[in-house]
């Protein structure tokens, strides 16, 4: 085995970041009332707080594995 080869992590293993889509458009956000939009947003900074959490977890595992 070649050693550029040798270094390549598992395809299962790479990281592949995909677009994490707000729950709708902004220009559609502007069009709706203020109640709505509130809602909405509220719905994106929760969003936004569990893919924190979830992130700061995996890195956290990730470290620990590391330590070993």
């Amino acid at each position: 085995m070649s050693a550029s080869f040798e270094n390549e992590l598992p395809s299962v293993l790479r990281w592949r970041p995909g677009i994490i889509y707000d729950p709708v458009p902004e220009w559609w956000m502007r069009e709706i009332e203020a109640e709505l939009q509130k809602e909405l947003v509220a719905i994106r900074l929760e969003t936004a707080q569990k893919m924190l959490q979830v992130q700061a977890e995996g890195l956290a595992a990730a470290a620990k594995t590391l330590r070993r």
